[in-house]
């Protein structure tokens, strides 16, 4: 039996949060589904990328903007990784990056954003055990 394609995988996920016609619709869906309360369908949805364009293999699989409210960033894994903490951090610095105008970076006053959520997406067929409760983002989940 030949080796599976993990990209092929992971394509299909940025394909459903980035390309398909219904992207807005999945990350709705998808946020809604991790959430006790559901999103208005006014609030409008940002995608948001880190893109494989400058930061040589450096991308995230997919991230959006919920208003002013979150931001989600999602990453799909078939197998096991345990810096995904630490490729996290460094995406919602990217992430950052585009929402935040440079002038900002340098005032006085505090910059606010919003409230990062991080999810990995896990496929794979080892166990495995959710130990990311060391880290004090504001909110880090496994599904």
């Amino acid at each position: 039996m030949g080796k599976e394609n993990r990209e092929v995988k992971s394509s299909v996920l940025v394909d459903l949060m980035y390309e398909d016609e219904s992207a807005e619709e999945n990350e709705r869906s998808f946020y809604n589904a991790l959430h006790e309360e559901q999103l208005p369908n006014n609030i409008e949805i940002k995608k948001l990328r880190v893109e494989n364009v400058v930061y040589m293999n450096f991308k995230n699989d997919f991230s959006f903007k919920t208003g002013d409210q979150i931001l989600v960033l999602g990453e799909h894994q078939s197998t096991l990784n345990n810096n995904m903490p630490l490729r996290e951090l460094m995406y919602i610095g990217r992430v950052l990056e585009q929402l935040i105008p440079i002038k900002d970076r340098y005032k006085k006053g505090q910059v606010h954003f919003p409230t990062p959520e991080f999810y990995t997406l896990y496929n794979g067929k080892d166990f495995m055990a959710v130990s990311y409760t060391h880290l004090t983002l504001p909110t880090i989940r496994l599904v």
